[in-house]
């Protein structure tokens, strides 16, 4: 995929932001002392503006909440700022500027399995990355490979992956689980390959963004009451119904009912209650208010006025 974003190259405007949206304490300027340890050892901070401690105290760049910035195309500053964007929660980054920053930040980014839009990396950049993570392969930990984890889910063999990523075995049962239930629920084939292929791909954005996916896999269903058997499947046929008017195909709400059903099971075999549904209708008749009668009512007496004559 070619780099479609806008390239400046001019040293202030380089900056990286959140590509997708983040939570509100994301947005915010970091508490200095809440930054990691060797950005507090190599910079002076106040007001998220970080300073050299050498280089006459110059400023090296700015946490502006949303953005951090830097009139500065030094790699170290480059490093920096991802650490900073990493302190801050941001899963992945969105960079601007000059052509140099662009990559440092690639680079920095890439080496933490981070996410990085704004920048196509060149062959020789690919090169340079793996001679360094050869060179030291524990440079990073093992949780921020997040990328490259997801390429070997995606890419290798299950034992040449789990050789890299042992952590990967949550994962990769989880899969397993969902393909199994797929196979025994969905009958047409192909909508079976759809549903595995959406699976697998879903989990690789969540490994490329540091998360390891993981399945609970309920245990099988035991006897239970009658009533509370027939409670817990008109609450599924509900969640099938909200699926619908949500614009899911017939398959999808297939699934959400069998899924709910079945912890609904779960739920109801761990001694929790699950109620009866109460569904309101807007197009089902009025109710009319019920009306006792008495036995023995007593007939009101009705006093009536006189006529009035009209005067002659």
């Amino acid at each position: 995929m070619q780099d479609h974003e806008p390239v400046s190259s001019r040293a202030d405007d380089c900056q990286i932001e959140p590509n997708t949206p983040v939570k509100r304490n994301a947005r915010f300027i970091l508490d200095s002392e809440a930054s990691p340890d060797v950005i507090q050892k190599r910079y002076l901070a106040r007001a998220g503006q970080y300073f050299f401690r050498d280089r006459n105290n110059s400023l090296a760049f700015e946490d502006k909440g949303a953005r951090i910035a830097t009139r500065n195309e030094d790699p170290v500053v480059a490093a920096s700022m991802i650490e900073l964007a990493i302190a801050k929660g941001w899963t992945d980054i969105k960079v601007s500027g000059s052509e140099s920053f662009r990559r440092s930040v690639w680079l920095e980014a890439a080496k933490r399995g981070l996410p990085l839009r704004g920048y196509q990396p060149k062959p020789q950049d690919e090169l340079h990355l793996q001679e360094i993570l050869a060179k030291d392969p524990m440079k990073v930990k093992a949780k921020d490979f997040g990328l490259s984890r997801s390429r070997a889910f995606t890419e290798q063999p299950r034992e040449d992956a789990l050789r890299l990523y042992p952590e990967l075995e949550k994962a990769y049962e989880g899969k397993a689980a969902v393909d199994r239930w797929i196979d025994a629920n969905i009958a047409t084939p192909h909508k079976q390959t759809d549903l595995k292929m959406a699976v697998a791909r879903g989990m690789a954005e969540r490994l490329a963004k540091g998360e390891i996916p993981t399945v609970v896999v309920l245990p099988k269903d035991s006897s239970i009451d009658p009533d509370r058997s027939n409670a817990i499947r008109k609450q599924a046929i509900v969640m099938g119904a909200v699926a619908r008017v949500k614009g899911n195909s017939p398959e999808q709400v297939q699934i959400v009912i069998a899924a709910a059903e079945r912890i609904g099971r779960h739920l109801a075999d761990k001694g929790v209650w699950i109620p009866e549904p109460m569904v309101y209708d807007r197009n089902a008749p009025p109710r009319m208010p019920s009306v006792t009668h008495d036995n023995n009512p007593a007939k009101p007496e009705i006093r009536r006025q006189p006529r009035i004559q009209p005067r002659r």
